[in-house]
């Protein structure tokens, strides 16, 4: 298993992975870094990623692009009007809950999609991306999201993991992410320095302050444009294009969805084209018709284009507001670090830098770097890896959380209370408890919400509400006092998410508890007797005297004592605890579909497979037969073979277009009963004479050496080599009535033998023979050692008999002395 991290972008994603080497950026299935943001909707199946981005401009209708930007956000939204048109040409809709949805016609019938769907079609997607490249199973992922994403949004793109039924361990925002990774990978023990970042998507700008400290990462301050971004300058140049052609051809390419998304296509390339040169050109043939498109645009216009826009200008906002909310001047940042797919446009990158007034530092991926540092956040986190050193995140609420309460059900008491519950920039992972207090135990409703709600760079759909609490009816177990005291338990999780997790009665009672006595006082020791005089002689020890002594029954002394407390009792409150997403029924029947919708695309693409397969064997048998299977084949097979194959060619190009994968397999069938017999003539034509050539050799082989081998197999005993004789003659036997037979056939005939068999057979018997035959011989017992014969008496010894004979006083030689000096040595 393995843990991943997602750069969910709107125009595209990117998926890092956690591995014993580092950090990988997963590949998709044409080996790009990138996958686009893209899903589609055919009359056969669902395109995501590659294959949808390939098929949206002959598909604009059934393209929905874009998912992040309509995550938690309402349908009524002015704002999200204009942006709906260049997310996908298709049929947007208002579902119940006054959501986006989207109608799109999948396998010929109209299917409606909310955006939590849509979302989870897509991580789904990148999940298999990274299982197919990691050929592990991807549990556990850490998703990112832009900072301003309110609690709704997220609480939005958590269910849509539910949905794609992955554990999502945590949200995080995209630059926080960047900030990790940044810091995670420098030398920490000499950091205390600030930082900038700012990312410049397709679709928003975002700019973020951290301070680096040994081991940490807080981040300061947040701020954001959400309606900035590379698209702007995609708009700009469309138009630019769009005019100057209906100009000249009197067609407005706005008006027609498929032209208008080729051009915004177009002048993508374009845009990194004028970075590196004077002049770019965009060319696209039959734009109307058989009108094509052809044009051109010089850097000077195009700068000349983005000053008038004042584009330029709005990137100077989110910056200094950043500053501002930091507390800090611009000198007082050590490096801007940029990222971004559209900050590549060297008009941004010089925007920012005056914005700053110092150069850019460009020492992170403008593409894979969020993602890494989600890969990270997911390892920190996850039980499943750990990683070499810890280091901590810090990460910030960018704008304040407000508590309200008032009675429920009482026309007298309308009144509502209300505290700030969490400060801005309070940080994640923070509780608090709070106590309100309950005149006469009445029954109230509570409200967890945005403070400015109007502050948020997008409106969402719960207007700034968080969460909506209820308690029906409050139950004391002593009615002491008419008051009641209820503690809410409210949370800011590491994803963002503010949740009321514990809803609770507070009573004070008196109990009667054991406290511990004190410790009884110690006696006063005698004082020391003054010390004898040594000279003086030693008194009489006097007899030591007998009494008989009473025994008494002795009791242990107490060593606690009861006192009456007041101790404090928190009992659970019923309270029913609503957030703005979607209910278990709800994502049961999410996960349903999305299963139901991955089973049937799987069936099309099998489908497809079925269909080619049968193409290609069509067209592959007729060549066949005047090929590789000539003379293989009858008359009457090839006739028959021929006509079945043009019959199915013609009914694959009319009315086989658009057939079941039962309906091919079936004809796949029929055909490969034909040619399947012819095939397997061929085969064994080929294969079968090698093979019998090589088992009657061993045979023969083998028997020789048996018979002629002289002593060689005197060592094995006579019963195993009866079962060796015994196999070759079993195989002998096997072979002998058929091979008259083969030596018979021609190229038409049904073979007699099948290559396989042989080659088994002489596997068995070989094997078989191998172990009997390689039996090694014992090794021959060794010879005796002759001892010297004695020297007789008087006889002068020689000289070896000096050496060899010890002297009778001699101490015997350890035998391990020469090891112990190879130890020692």
């Amino acid at each position: 298993m393995s843990v991943i991290g997602i750069d969910l972008g709107t125009t595209s994603s990117v998926v890092a992975v956690i591995r014993a080497g580092g950090i990988d950026i997963v590949v998709n299935e044409v080996s790009n870094r990138r996958t686009p943001s893209v899903l589609g909707f055919t009359d056969k199946l669902r395109t995501i990623g590659e294959s949808g981005f390939t098929g949206r401009q002959r598909n604009t209708k059934n393209t929905v692009s874009g998912v992040k930007r309509l995550l938690g956000r309402k349908f009524s939204d002015p704002l999200l009007k204009g942006e709906l048109t260049r997310l996908g040409g298709c049929n947007w809709v208002e579902l119940a809950d006054g959501s986006v949805g989207v109608e799109v016609s999948l396998r010929n019938k109209k299917h409606t999609f909310s955006t939590q769907q849509l979302a989870a079609m897509l991580i789904s997607h990148l999940r298999e991306t990274c299982e197919k490249y990691t050929k592990t199973r991807a549990s556990n992922i850490v998703l990112s999201v832009p900072g301003y994403y309110s609690d709704s949004q997220r609480r939005a793109l958590l269910d849509a993991c539910k949905i794609a039924n992955i554990t999502c361990l945590q949200l995080i925002n995209d630059l926080s992410a960047c900030a990790l990774f940044y810091g995670f990978y420098r030398e920490t023990d000499k950091i205390d320095s600030k930082v900038m970042f700012v990312d410049i998507g397709s679709s928003d700008t975002s700019v973020a302050i951290a301070h680096f400290t040994p081991g940490q990462c807080q981040m300061l301050a947040y701020s954001y444009d959400a309606n900035l971004g590379g698209y702007d300058i995609d708009q700009i140049l469309a138009d630019y294009f769009a005019d100057r052609l209906e100009k000249k051809i009197g067609f407005d390419a706005r008006s027609n969805a498929r032209a208008w998304q080729r051009i915004m296509d177009a002048v993508e390339k374009v845009k990194k084209t004028l970075n590196e040169n004077e002049r770019a050109s965009i060319n696209i043939e039959c734009i109307n018709e058989d009108k094509d498109m052809n044009d051109t645009i010089t850097r000077g216009d195009y700068l000349e284009l983005l000053n008038k826009s004042g584009l330029l200008e709005k990137i100077a906002v989110p910056i200094k507001a950043a500053l501002a909310d930091a507390n800090l001047d611009a000198s007082q940042i050590e490096f801007v670090e940029w990222i971004g797919s559209a900050m590549r446009a060297l008009p941004f990158q010089e925007g920012v830098s005056r914005a700053v007034g110092k150069p850019l530092s460009s020492t992170l991926n403008a593409e894979e770097t969020v993602a890494k540092g989600c890969s990270l956040a997911c390892a920190l986190v996850s039980p499943l890896i750990k990683l070499g050193k810890k280091y901590k995140l810090i990460d910030i609420q960018p704008t304040p959380i407000s508590l309200t309460w008032r009675t429920l059900n009482d026309p007298n008491d309308i009144k509502e209370t209300g505290i700030e519950l969490f400060p801005k920039k309070q940080h994640f992972g923070k509780t608090k408890f709070v106590t309100i207090t309950r005149k006469d135990a009445r029954p109230f409703e509570f409200s967890v919400s945005y403070s400015q709600p109007n502050e948020n760079p997008i409106p969402d759909i719960s207007n700034g509400n968080v969460a909506v609490g209820r308690v029906n009816s409050i139950t004391k177990t002593e009615n002491t006092t008419p008051d009641a005291e209820i503690r809410l338990k409210i949370k800011i999780e590491p994803s963002g998410v503010t949740n009321v997790t514990e809803v609770e009665l507070v009573e004070k009672k008196e109990v009667e508890v054991e406290v511990p006595l004190p410790p009884a006082p110690q006696p006063t020791p005698a004082p020391a007797a003054p010390a004898a005089d040594a000279s003086a002689p030693a008194p009489a020890t006097p007899a030591p005297e007998t009494k008989d002594v009473e025994m008494k029954d002795t009791k242990e002394e107490p060593k606690t004592r009861k006192e009456k407390q007041i101790k404090t009792f928190y009992t659970k409150v019923p309270c029913q605890v609503t957030y703005k997403e979607l209910p278990n029924a709800e994502i049961e029947k999410g996960i349903s579909l999305l299963q139901s919708l991955q089973k049937d695309d799987q069936y099309s693409i099998d489908t497809l497979h079925a269909k080619n397969k049968l193409e290609a064997t069509a067209l592959r048998v007729r060549d066949d037969l005047v090929g590789a299977w000539s003379g293989f084949s009858t008359d009457g097979e090839s006739e028959k073979i021929s006509s079945l194959s043009m019959e199915i060619e013609d009914w694959l190009y009319n009315e086989g277009d658009d057939e079941t994968k039962e309906v091919y397999e079936a004809k796949i069938a029929a055909l490969a009963a034909l040619t399947d017999p012819i095939q397997k003539r061929s085969f064994e034509w080929e294969n079968v004479p090698p093979a019998l050539t090589t088992l009657r050799n061993y045979l023969t082989a083998t028997r020789a050496d048996i018979t002629n081998s002289g002593d060689k197999y005197s060592h094995i005993d006579k019963a195993d080599m009866d079962k060796v004789i015994a196999k070759l003659d079993e195989a002998e036997n096997w072979l002998a009535p058929f091979v008259p037979q083969h030596e018979k056939l021609t190229k038409t005939s049904t073979p007699v033998f099948n290559s396989s068999d042989l080659q088994q057979r002489y596997q068995n018997v070989s094997k078989f023979c191998q172990q009997v035959l390689s039996k090694p011989k014992p090794a021959p017992p060794p010879a005796p050692k002759e001892e010297p014969a004695p020297a007789p008496a008087g006889a002068q010894q020689t000289p070896e008999q000096k050496t060899q004979t010890p002297a009778p006083d001699a101490k015997p030689q350890s035998q391990n002395t020469d090891k112990m000096e190879d130890i020692v040595d």
